[in-house]
This record gives structure tokens, sequence and C-alpha cells, in this order.
């Protein structure tokens, strides 16, 4: 069963930036989004952990 997970708006737009583009830096993709570097990073790791994106 599937298991439904809350995205907040920026969640959403950092989730768009990384299926365009996988491989962008975190510095870039925190720019893009008038976030910290941290910030992309954390969530990065969050969305690894719930399964919602596969690590390296």
């Amino acid at each position: 069963m599937k298991e439904w997970i809350n995205l907040k708006a920026i969640d959403k737009s950092l989730l768009a930036q990384l299926y365009y583009n996988s491989r962008e830096n975190a510095a870039k993709i925190a720019k893009q989004l008038h976030i910290s570097r941290e910030q992309v990073a954390y969530r990065i790791k969050k969305f690894e952990e719930l399964k919602i994106i596969k690590g390296k």
C-alpha cells in the first residue's frame, strides 16, 4: 500500500529541478530556488530516506 506524503511548494520545486537535471550542484539549485545550500542538501537527504528519490 502506498503512503501519501504532503510536500511543500519548495519541495515540489526542488523535485522539478532534480527531474530536469539531477546532476546539478546544490549551490546552483539553492540560488535558483532562493534557499540555502544546506536546505537543498537536507531536503534531498529527506527525499532519499522517504524513498521519493534514489541516491547515488
